[in-house]
Protein backbone atom coordinates (compact mmCIF):
# COMPACT_ATOMS: atom_id res chain seq x y z
CA UNK A 1 0.00 0.00 0.00
CA UNK A 2 1.51 3.46 -0.93
CA UNK A 3 1.99 6.61 1.50
CA UNK A 4 -1.38 7.50 0.20
CA UNK A 5 -3.49 4.57 1.00
CA UNK A 6 -2.12 4.31 4.38
CA UNK A 7 -3.04 7.89 5.39
CA UNK A 8 -6.33 7.38 4.19
CA UNK A 9 -6.69 4.35 6.78
CA UNK A 10 -5.07 6.39 9.34
CA UNK A 11 -7.45 9.24 8.51
CA UNK A 12 -10.42 7.02 8.84
CA UNK A 13 -9.64 4.62 12.07
CA UNK A 14 -9.05 8.48 13.69
CA UNK A 15 -12.27 9.52 12.28
CA UNK A 16 -14.19 6.32 13.97
CA UNK A 17 -12.53 7.19 16.91
CA UNK A 18 -13.20 10.38 17.61
CA UNK A 19 -16.54 10.64 16.38
CA UNK A 20 -17.82 8.46 19.95
CA UNK A 21 -15.36 9.79 22.00
CA UNK A 22 -16.98 13.72 21.49
CA UNK A 23 -20.42 11.90 22.05
CA UNK A 24 -18.91 10.32 25.58
CA UNK A 25 -18.02 13.74 26.16
CA UNK A 26 -20.86 15.75 25.12
CA UNK A 27 -22.85 13.09 27.66
CA UNK A 28 -20.77 13.60 30.49
CA UNK A 29 -20.70 17.57 30.27
CA UNK A 30 -24.74 17.67 29.91
CA UNK A 31 -25.17 15.18 32.73
CA UNK A 32 -22.66 17.28 34.86
CA UNK A 33 -24.63 20.75 33.78
CA UNK A 34 -28.08 18.73 34.76
CA UNK A 35 -26.31 17.77 38.46
CA UNK A 36 -25.44 21.24 38.96
CA UNK A 37 -28.26 22.82 38.02
CA UNK A 38 -29.86 20.47 40.66
CA UNK A 39 -27.63 21.69 43.10
CA UNK A 40 -28.80 25.17 42.31
CA UNK A 41 -32.45 24.35 42.63
CA UNK A 42 -32.40 22.54 45.53
CA UNK A 43 -30.08 25.51 46.88
CA UNK A 44 -32.26 27.94 46.09
CA UNK A 45 -35.15 26.08 47.49
CA UNK A 46 -33.88 25.32 50.64
CA UNK A 47 -33.20 29.26 51.20
CA UNK A 48 -36.69 29.82 50.43
CA UNK A 49 -37.57 27.24 52.59
CA UNK A 50 -35.91 28.63 55.40
CA UNK A 51 -36.82 32.43 54.80
CA UNK A 52 -40.74 31.14 54.89
CA UNK A 53 -39.88 29.32 58.44
CA UNK A 54 -38.58 32.33 59.20
CA UNK A 55 -41.58 34.44 58.27
CA UNK A 56 -44.03 32.01 59.68
CA UNK A 57 -42.55 32.11 63.22
CA UNK A 58 -41.91 35.11 63.52
CA UNK A 59 -45.67 35.88 62.52
CA UNK A 60 -46.69 33.18 64.76
CA UNK A 61 -44.83 35.21 67.55
CA UNK A 62 -46.65 38.46 66.98
CA UNK A 63 -50.10 36.63 66.89
CA UNK A 64 -49.37 34.82 69.76
CA UNK A 65 -48.06 38.11 71.36
CA UNK A 66 -51.50 39.86 70.53
CA UNK A 67 -53.65 37.02 71.73
CA UNK A 68 -51.66 37.22 75.06
CA UNK A 69 -51.54 40.71 75.96
CA UNK A 70 -55.16 40.48 75.29
CA UNK A 71 -55.68 38.24 77.20
CA UNK A 72 -53.79 40.06 80.66
CA UNK A 73 -55.51 43.56 79.80
CA UNK A 74 -58.99 41.42 79.42
CA UNK A 75 -58.52 40.05 83.12
CA UNK A 76 -57.38 43.19 85.02
CA UNK A 77 -60.50 45.34 83.37
CA UNK A 78 -62.78 42.52 84.52
CA UNK A 79 -61.46 42.81 88.31
CA UNK A 80 -61.40 46.41 87.84
CA UNK A 81 -65.08 46.48 86.56
CA UNK A 82 -66.34 43.82 89.39
CA UNK A 83 -64.34 45.93 92.18
CA UNK A 84 -65.97 48.99 91.28
CA UNK A 85 -69.14 47.04 91.24
CA UNK A 86 -68.54 46.61 95.04
CA UNK A 87 -67.29 50.03 95.67
CA UNK A 88 -69.71 51.66 94.06
CA UNK A 89 -72.73 49.69 95.73
CA UNK A 90 -70.97 49.86 98.93
CA UNK A 91 -70.69 53.52 99.03
CA UNK A 92 -74.58 53.72 97.55
CA UNK A 93 -73.08 55.64 94.35
CA UNK A 94 -75.23 53.23 91.92
CA UNK A 95 -78.85 54.54 91.23
CA UNK A 96 -81.57 51.93 90.27
CA UNK A 97 -81.57 53.73 86.89
CA UNK A 98 -78.12 52.77 86.47
CA UNK A 99 -78.01 48.91 88.13
CA UNK A 100 -78.61 47.18 85.05
CA UNK A 101 -76.02 49.29 82.58
CA UNK A 102 -73.68 48.32 85.24
CA UNK A 103 -74.25 44.56 85.59
CA UNK A 104 -74.45 44.40 81.62
CA UNK A 105 -71.25 46.28 81.72
CA UNK A 106 -70.11 43.37 84.10
CA UNK A 107 -71.34 40.43 82.23
CA UNK A 108 -69.98 42.00 78.60
CA UNK A 109 -66.16 42.28 80.44
CA UNK A 110 -66.78 38.54 81.60
CA UNK A 111 -67.38 37.62 77.95
CA UNK A 112 -64.79 39.47 76.66
CA UNK A 113 -62.11 37.75 78.82
CA UNK A 114 -63.72 34.39 78.20
CA UNK A 115 -63.46 35.06 74.51
CA UNK A 116 -59.58 36.33 75.03
CA UNK A 117 -58.82 32.37 77.13
CA UNK A 118 -60.23 30.71 73.77
CA UNK A 119 -57.93 33.05 71.50
CA UNK A 120 -54.96 31.83 73.62
CA UNK A 121 -55.68 27.97 74.02
CA UNK A 122 -56.06 28.26 70.63
CA UNK A 123 -52.67 29.83 69.57
CA UNK A 124 -51.26 27.61 72.34
CA UNK A 125 -48.81 26.22 73.18
CA UNK A 126 -49.78 23.59 75.81
CA UNK A 127 -47.68 24.92 79.16
CA UNK A 128 -49.38 28.33 78.17
CA UNK A 129 -52.77 27.74 77.75
CA UNK A 130 -52.69 25.65 81.03
CA UNK A 131 -51.74 28.53 82.71
CA UNK A 132 -54.83 30.83 80.55
CA UNK A 133 -57.19 28.19 82.35
CA UNK A 134 -56.05 29.13 86.44
CA UNK A 135 -55.89 32.49 85.45
CA UNK A 136 -59.04 33.01 83.83
CA UNK A 137 -61.35 30.53 85.96
CA UNK A 138 -59.78 32.88 89.29
CA UNK A 139 -60.82 35.92 87.47
CA UNK A 140 -64.30 34.90 86.77
CA UNK A 141 -64.61 33.33 89.90
CA UNK A 142 -63.62 36.44 92.02
CA UNK A 143 -65.67 38.84 89.97
CA UNK A 144 -69.07 36.73 90.39
CA UNK A 145 -68.32 36.90 94.29
CA UNK A 146 -68.05 41.00 93.70
CA UNK A 147 -71.33 40.70 91.76
CA UNK A 148 -72.95 38.89 94.86
CA UNK A 149 -71.63 41.11 96.73
CA UNK A 150 -73.03 43.94 94.54
CA UNK A 151 -76.80 42.47 94.68
CA UNK A 152 -76.15 42.26 98.79
CA UNK A 153 -74.94 45.74 99.04
CA UNK A 154 -77.72 47.26 96.63
CA UNK A 155 -80.11 45.47 98.68
CA UNK A 156 -79.17 46.57 102.09
CA UNK A 157 -79.58 50.24 100.54
CA UNK A 158 -82.96 49.92 98.82
CA UNK A 159 -84.45 48.26 102.32
CA UNK A 160 -82.91 51.76 104.11
CA UNK A 161 -84.42 53.59 101.60
CA UNK A 162 -87.99 52.11 102.60
CA UNK A 163 -87.26 52.27 105.97
CA UNK A 164 -87.16 55.90 105.55
CA UNK A 165 -90.47 56.52 103.68
CA UNK A 166 -93.45 57.19 105.55
CA UNK A 167 -95.62 54.29 103.97
CA UNK A 168 -93.02 51.78 104.37
CA UNK A 169 -94.67 48.15 105.47
CA UNK A 170 -94.49 47.43 108.83
CA UNK A 171 -92.89 43.94 107.26
CA UNK A 172 -90.31 45.94 105.89
CA UNK A 173 -89.29 47.66 109.01
CA UNK A 174 -89.67 44.63 110.99
CA UNK A 175 -87.17 42.65 108.18
CA UNK A 176 -84.64 45.91 108.71
CA UNK A 177 -84.37 45.87 112.33
CA UNK A 178 -84.22 41.62 112.88
CA UNK A 179 -80.89 42.01 109.88
CA UNK A 180 -79.66 44.53 111.99
CA UNK A 181 -80.12 42.27 115.13
CA UNK A 182 -78.78 39.15 113.70
CA UNK A 183 -75.56 40.72 111.91
CA UNK A 184 -75.15 42.37 115.38
CA UNK A 185 -75.29 39.24 117.71
CA UNK A 186 -73.49 36.98 115.52
CA UNK A 187 -70.55 39.43 115.26
CA UNK A 188 -70.68 39.95 118.55
CA UNK A 189 -70.53 35.95 119.18
CA UNK A 190 -67.42 35.75 116.75
CA UNK A 191 -69.78 33.49 114.52
CA UNK A 192 -68.80 33.18 110.53
CA UNK A 193 -71.34 32.33 108.03
CA UNK A 194 -74.51 30.94 108.99
CA UNK A 195 -74.89 29.17 105.86
CA UNK A 196 -75.37 25.19 106.24
CA UNK A 197 -75.14 25.48 110.10
CA UNK A 198 -78.09 24.50 112.15
CA UNK A 199 -79.24 26.45 114.76
CA UNK A 200 -78.20 23.56 117.61
CA UNK A 201 -74.48 24.34 116.69
CA UNK A 202 -74.87 27.83 117.45
CA UNK A 203 -75.09 29.85 120.31
CA UNK A 204 -78.55 30.66 121.64
CA UNK A 205 -78.61 34.39 121.17
CA UNK A 206 -77.21 33.75 117.26
CA UNK A 207 -79.79 31.07 116.81
CA UNK A 208 -82.98 33.33 118.20
CA UNK A 209 -81.97 36.00 116.13
CA UNK A 210 -82.26 34.18 113.18
CA UNK A 211 -85.40 32.72 113.81
CA UNK A 212 -86.51 35.63 114.20
CA UNK A 213 -85.37 36.87 110.97
CA UNK A 214 -86.31 34.06 109.06
CA UNK A 215 -90.04 34.78 110.80
CA UNK A 216 -89.73 38.33 109.21
CA UNK A 217 -88.90 37.24 105.80
CA UNK A 218 -91.73 34.75 105.79
CA UNK A 219 -94.13 37.32 107.00
CA UNK A 220 -93.21 39.74 103.69
CA UNK A 221 -95.57 40.03 100.75
CA UNK A 222 -94.07 38.46 97.70
CA UNK A 223 -92.72 40.99 96.18
CA UNK A 224 -89.94 41.74 98.86
CA UNK A 225 -88.88 37.96 98.86
CA UNK A 226 -85.97 38.76 97.19
CA UNK A 227 -85.18 41.80 98.97
CA UNK A 228 -85.57 39.62 102.39
CA UNK A 229 -83.14 36.54 100.40
CA UNK A 230 -79.64 38.95 100.19
CA UNK A 231 -80.88 40.64 103.33
CA UNK A 232 -80.76 37.48 104.92
CA UNK A 233 -77.64 36.21 103.41
CA UNK A 234 -75.39 39.62 104.28
CA UNK A 235 -76.61 39.43 107.92
CA UNK A 236 -75.99 35.51 107.90
CA UNK A 237 -72.62 36.18 107.71
CA UNK A 238 -71.88 35.31 103.83
CA UNK A 239 -70.61 38.84 102.78
CA UNK A 240 -67.52 38.16 105.22
CA UNK A 241 -66.93 34.64 103.56
CA UNK A 242 -67.74 36.05 99.82
CA UNK A 243 -64.80 38.70 100.79
CA UNK A 244 -62.28 36.16 101.94
CA UNK A 245 -62.85 33.94 99.23
CA UNK A 246 -62.56 36.83 96.52
CA UNK A 247 -59.53 38.24 98.06
CA UNK A 248 -57.76 34.38 97.68
CA UNK A 249 -59.13 34.19 94.19
CA UNK A 250 -57.42 37.40 93.52
CA UNK A 251 -53.86 35.72 95.07
CA UNK A 252 -54.56 32.95 92.90
CA UNK A 253 -54.71 34.94 89.92
CA UNK A 254 -52.10 36.92 90.57
CA UNK A 255 -49.98 33.72 91.16
CA UNK A 256 -51.28 32.41 87.63
CA UNK A 257 -50.82 35.78 85.79
CA UNK A 258 -46.70 35.31 86.80
CA UNK A 259 -47.31 32.22 85.75
CA UNK A 260 -48.54 33.10 82.45
CA UNK A 261 -46.60 35.95 81.76
CA UNK A 262 -43.32 33.61 82.63
CA UNK A 263 -44.37 30.62 79.79
CA UNK A 264 -45.33 33.48 77.36
CA UNK A 265 -41.79 34.86 77.32
CA UNK A 266 -40.64 31.96 77.01
CA UNK A 267 -42.67 31.00 73.75
CA UNK A 268 -42.02 34.66 72.38
CA UNK A 269 -38.09 34.55 72.43
CA UNK A 270 -36.77 34.47 68.74
CA UNK A 271 -34.80 31.38 69.33
CA UNK A 272 -38.59 29.35 70.28
CA UNK A 273 -39.16 26.75 68.04
CA UNK A 274 -43.04 27.58 66.88
CA UNK A 275 -43.77 24.56 65.90
CA UNK A 276 -43.36 22.86 69.15
CA UNK A 277 -46.50 22.11 70.91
Amino acid sequence: MDLAGIGAVAAAAVAAVGIPAAVLVGRWQARAGIAQAEASYRAALDAVRASGGEAHAQWLRSTRGEAYAALLLAAGRTLDVARLLVEDATANKIPPDQRNARTAEFEAQISQLQNAGIIVSLEGPDDVARHTNSLVGAVIGASYLAKALFERRVAWHDVIALTREDDCPREVQALYSASVDLNHVRSQAGVGSLLGRDDADLPEDVAAARRALQACRNALPSAFWGLAAEMEKSAGGEDETATNNRRNLIAGFEQSRDQFINAARTVLRPTHDPHAP
